[in-house]
């Protein structure tokens, strides 16, 4: 029998500042919408997320309450490559 790993949510509820990725299962999105009061049909965008595709909830970050922001962030090995080649020119 597969073992499902169970999100500790208690945890989960210490960060101020928290990234989600694809969420492809159904239990997820349930999980993560109760846990920080976030609409499961915002979670379901998560399903066509393309590579480097993030939801950012953080009201330190942000100033907005219960609200992630769709943002997209670089390849940072890409990043520090290119500023690595600058600096040893």
């Amino acid at each position: 029998m597969k073992e499902q790993l169970i999100l500790p949510t208690n945890a989960l509820q210490q960060f101020h500042t928290y990234f989600v990725g694809t969420l492809p299962r159904p239990y997820d999105h349930a999980l993560f919408s109760e846990t920080f009061m976030i609409d499961q049909g915002i979670l379901e965008k998560t399903l066509e997320f393309a590579p480097r595709e993030w939801l950012l909830s953080s009201y330190i970050a942000t100033g907005i309450e219960n609200v992630p922001i769709f943002i997209k962030a670089d390849n940072a090995e890409k990043e520090m490559e290119k500023h690595l080649k600058q600096i040893t020119k």
